[in-house]
């Protein structure tokens, strides 16, 4: 039988690596796995070899998150011709657009989704409470189209048994590979904590995983710092979080002053790095169309290249913001790199703010 696997990137996470662990798993004799992947890598995260060195058959489409959003219905279509020579026995999605991709499949397989967070908190969280709460009304919505969903945790179950009574949830807990995680001898520790700067005598609590609402970090260091407020066990104690997310800039805010807690992340609400490409093909056509108006009369479309205009510099507003805050942590260390990087972003935020207060001027000037 011929299993699909549809997911947006094969890009190291948590739930690239736990459809890893379930082909690494899978019985050959009986199951082939396919993967459908619907947009390109991000080359420096990338697990496409590892899962083609399993034997695995990596179909790569490259479709954008406008083709998937905006396309869905086109983009299932397409998948449906893909497949339809290849005997499709299940369809597994991992993911938000693989959901709505699948649903929307005219295939006659049974089309089950691994249900890998509570989405009303996680996309918020990631993607705003305008986008996120859009997105999650639409994956519980297409969600009911499919036949089955498998939750990680018993959390995550209540929560979409609640939303969702048109299919069956199951529980499957994720596991963990036991031949890369397992206890280390005692010399072995050592060796780590001197790698890492710790020292023997501490203790060291770990928190890995998104630093969202989810996990409640703000509570968690509140009871660390409770526990252990006196000089003696701060010392020998020590919280350590591993991960990135929306409440990042709160924590550490909140553990300034606690050498004993340290914070490894970096994370915005949103990742405008993807748009820049749109962006920047705006960009050209507004250039293009002011040239030719030059030469010929194209007034009446005047207007409404103003609204495309304030759109397109918004979103360079957005991104030109993101990309100084990704400035000023890559050079935290070199002063001087940091002077010259925010000089340049300086610039560029003012010539979006230009352009913006352009284009604004315009469209008042021929309301009046």
């Amino acid at each position: 039988m011929n299993i699909v696997y549809i997911i947006n990137q094969l890009r190291r996470s948590g739930p690239v690596i736990v459809l890893y662990d379930i082909i690494r798993n899978l019985d050959r004799a009986r199951f082939t796995p396919i993967i459908a992947r619907l947009m390109e890598d991000d080359p420096d995260r990338t697990m496409t070899q590892a899962f083609i060195a399993m034997g695995v058959e990596v179909i790569p489409l490259q479709y954008s998150f406008y083709d998937l959003e905006l396309k869905t219905a086109k983009v299932a279509h397409s998948l449906d011709q893909l497949l339809a020579s290849r005997r499709v026995g299940i369809i597994h999605t991992h993911g938000y657009h693989p959901v709505l991709v699948a649903s929307h499949m005219e295939l006659k397989c049974p089309k089950i989704e691994t249900l890998h967070c509570v989405c009303n908190e996680n996309f918020v969280d990631s993607k705003g409470i305008l986008l996120g709460t859009y997105m999650s009304q639409r994956y519980l919505n297409r969600l009911g189209k499919l036949q089955g969903c498998v939750a990680i945790s018993d959390t995550v179950k209540r929560f979409y048994a609640r939303k969702i009574k048109s299919i069956p949830i199951r529980r499957i807990y994720n596991g963990i590979d036991s031949k890369r995680f397992h206890p280390i001898s005692a010399i072995e520790k050592r060796a780590l904590r001197t790698k890492l700067g710790y020292s023997d005598q501490e203790t060291i609590f770990v928190a890995i995983g998104s630093i969202g609402r989810g996990k409640d970090p703000l509570s968690v260091i509140k009871a660390f710092r409770s526990v252990f407020s006196d000089s003696d066990s701060c010392c020998n104690t020590r919280l350590v979080f591993l991960g990135k997310g929306p409440l990042l800039s709160r924590c550490r805010t909140l553990t300034e002053s606690n050498p004993s807690i340290e914070l490894k992340g970096y994370v915005t609400n949103a990742d405008f790095s993807r748009i820049r490409n749109f962006l920047m093909g705006g960009l050209i056509f507004l250039v293009v169309f002011w040239v030719l108006s030059m030469f010929i009369n194209l007034g009446q479309f005047e207007l409404i290249i103003c609204y495309i205009g304030i759109f397109i510099f918004l979103g360079f507003t957005a991104y030109d913001t993101q990309k100084i805050r990704a400035y000023h942590q890559y050079y935290a260390q070199d002063q001087d790199m940091a002077a010259k990087a925010s000089i340049f972003s300086a610039l560029q935020l003012y010539l979006d703010f230009v352009n913006l207060f352009l284009y604004i001027i315009r469209i008042v000037g021929r309301r009046k």
